[in-house]
């Protein structure tokens, strides 16, 4: 209670000093007279402040702010006071005017607030949303890639056996000659050992001929060359799976009507909206084009297309929005940029 006083107390002293005392004597004022400025002084300092000043009465002018006022040909005594009652409402009306401006400018930037918060619900809305495609795409490109790979591994694994069989045939067709061989060599070499052991001498010399002709044989029987089989190399097989290329998708931005046409200005690139309604002024749908200038008050904007001609369209009149942000490649986030740039395993797999 007591700060409260205290604070009028203190506006009270504050109307005394600027409205009730005379700026010219320092005293409370006499037989006021109030000027055009709504300075106020006594009838009889302002008289005398005007006999000092001999410029005064050919320019009347405030002592305080020299804000020039008419003064009668009778002089001060004449002066009437400002009519302080219609200055007010005068004024009164100027500033609930400019207040009735600025709760208009509130309620437009509460629209444009709740707008925003709107959008920024939207905003996460999409984000989570697209998180969890990616999450679920990329889960079934690693089952399909697994399945691939596990496939392929399998080929690869089949036909390493089949050329191995191959093989085989060639290496026991060679076994078989040389047992056979070794056979007659062995079969030979006892029948002679037989001959010299149990033979005399005039049959030896009898056998001899015989005996030496199938030793003869059997040494200059030719060994075939083995055959080469060649070494069993992971490298020597592709393990690069049937899938070329896998792509999980694209991350593509678009702005909602309001914020993009918030924001659009010259050189933006643009596409055909979801309102759209002018046929193909743009060239077709996908065709792009690039804005001339700033959307004016009307919510209108001007763009020139690739394909040729060049139009206005509606960026908010109406509560249409004619055009999109254009979806260029060079503002994609895809695989065809990451393959390019690729670790080693990406390459392994074919992506």
């Amino acid at each position: 209670m007591a700060t409260s006083n205290e604070d009028r107390a203190a506006v009270l002293d504050k109307i005394d000093e600027d409205f009730l005392t005379c700026s010219i004597c320092q005293e409370r004022i006499t037989n006021p007279k109030i000027l055009d400025c709504l300075h106020s002084f006594c009838a009889r300092c302002l008289k005398d402040y005007a006999a000092k000043n001999p410029i005064f009465k050919a320019n009347p002018s405030c002592p305080v702010c020299r804000m020039s006022f008419r003064l009668p040909e009778s002089g001060v005594d004449g002066h009437k006071n400002i009519d302080i009652d219609n200055a007010a409402k005068t004024t009164k009306d100027a500033i609930l005017s400019q207040i009735s401006v600025a709760e208009e400018r509130i309620s437009q930037c509460q629209y444009s607030l709740n707008r925003a918060e709107q959008t920024g619900q939207e905003l996460e809305s999409c984000r989570v949303k697209a998180k969890k495609d990616i999450d679920e795409r990329a889960k079934n490109l690693i089952h399909l890639l697994t399945e691939q790979i596990e496939l392929h591994a399998e080929n690869l694994k089949r036909e390493v056996d089949e050329r191995a069989a191959v093989k085989r045939i060639v290496i026991d067709k060679y076994k078989k000659e040389m047992e056979e061989q070794i056979d007659r060599a062995s079969s030979t070499c006892d029948y002679s050992g037989k001959v010299l052991s149990y033979g005399n001498n005039t049959e030896v010399l009898l056998m001899e001929k015989q005996v030496c002709g199938k030793l003869n044989s059997v040494t200059k029987e030719s060994i075939s060359k083995l055959p080469t089989t060649g070494k069993m190399k992971l490298e020597n097989y592709n393990m690069v799976p049937v899938i070329k290329y896998a792509d999980i998708g694209r991350v593509v931005w678009t702005m909602s009507g309001p914020l993009l046409a918030a924001e659009m200005t010259e050189g933006d690139r643009v596409e055909r909206g979801s309102d759209w309604i002018w046929q193909n002024q743009d060239g077709g749908a996908g065709c792009k084009g690039t804005v001339l200038s700033k959307p004016n008050k009307g919510h209108w904007v001007k763009v020139k297309w690739d394909k040729g001609g060049e139009n206005i369209y509606r960026m908010g009149a109406s509560g249409h929005y004619d055009l999109e942000r254009a979806d260029d490649r060079d503002k994609r986030l895809n695989l065809d940029q990451v393959s390019k740039t690729s670790s080693s395993w990406l390459n392994w797999i074919g992506l």
